[in-house]
């Protein structure tokens, strides 16, 4: 049985599992509330308002849900969890400052919920909204200054912007305090091959195989394309057009990436046929 007010919950906040240790948790797991036999006594009156205000935020009763995590916090206004809850509900509002202020003062209250500004970029970016993204990005970099996990981030939505100088930057950084980070080390191999230096690139993913085997047996398909690439650039044909094949062998490559593989190999036997 638990005591109902000292309940310890792992919080989710993006796939990062924190035990945080509130009396009052957010990120309210609803099977709790329907099995009350587990607590020596009722679920604490904050705990079913989280619960309300939830179920209200997923009929998308934004600002009735709104209502209720300010009652809260006029209640017990030194409590992170329904702070970050009131953030996402004011993100989905599109009320984007107001998010950001009250995702500050959840972070404040307890330093583990810098965190959230990271689940709020990835809001921010699945919207298409960029200039978001990086924003809450940086404050996650400025309030964990000694976690790559923002760094990472930061690389990711430059890379996605097409912004290879700046990708490349983050992901050293990445790197530098974490040199056994393999996803950073891929990816900073592919903003090199982006950028042209084929050489440079193919140096870290001849790196990266050599340092994390079991990674790149699982990445093989994207990782053996772009090898592909780099020896194409090079002009090293025949290796190129070999792991072009390999990569269509291993049969995970996704249709468009299939497509290109097939296509370079088309346009590769093609200009060493004689009289090409």
């Amino acid at each position: 049985r638990i005591p109902a007010e000292r309940v310890t919950i792992a919080h989710s906040i993006d796939g990062n599992f924190l035990p945080l240790k509130f009396r009052y948790l957010g990120g309210w797991l609803q099977h709790l509330l329907e099995t009350p036999e587990i607590f020596d006594g009722p679920p604490p009156e904050p705990w079913t308002m989280m619960a309300d205000a939830e179920l209200l935020e997923a009929a998308l009763k934004l600002e009735e849900a709104e209502a209720i995590y300010r009652r809260l916090l006029e209640a017990a206004p030194d409590n992170p969890a329904a702070e970050f809850s009131l953030a996402r509900n004011l993100f989905l509002q599109k009320r984007f400052d107001d998010a950001f202020r009250a995702a500050s003062r959840a972070a404040d209250l307890e330093p583990a919920y810098a965190l959230g500004f990271l689940k709020l970029g990835h809001d921010f970016h699945r919207e298409g909204w960029h200039e978001g993204a990086r924003w809450m990005f940086e404050e996650g970099k400025r309030r964990m200054p000694g976690d790559a996990r923002p760094l990472m981030q930061l690389g990711n939505l430059y890379f996605n912007a097409g912004r290879y100088r700046e990708a490349e930057g983050h992901y050293r950084q990445v790197l530098s305090r974490q040199p056994e980070n393999a996803s950073a080390r891929l990816y900073l191999a592919d903003t090199l091959l982006e950028q042209g230096d084929a050489a440079a690139a193919l140096a870290e993913y001849q790196a990266l195989q050599a340092s994390q085997p079991h990674f790149s047996q699982r990445n093989r398909p994207i990782l053996t394309l772009n090898r592909a690439r780099a020896y194409e650039a090079l002009g090293r044909t025949g290796e190129a057009i070999k792991l072009y094949r390999d990569a269509l062998g291993t049969g995970r490559l996704s249709t468009g990436s299939e497509g290109f593989a097939q296509e370079k190999i088309q346009n590769l036997l093609a200009a060493e046929r004689p009289g090409k």
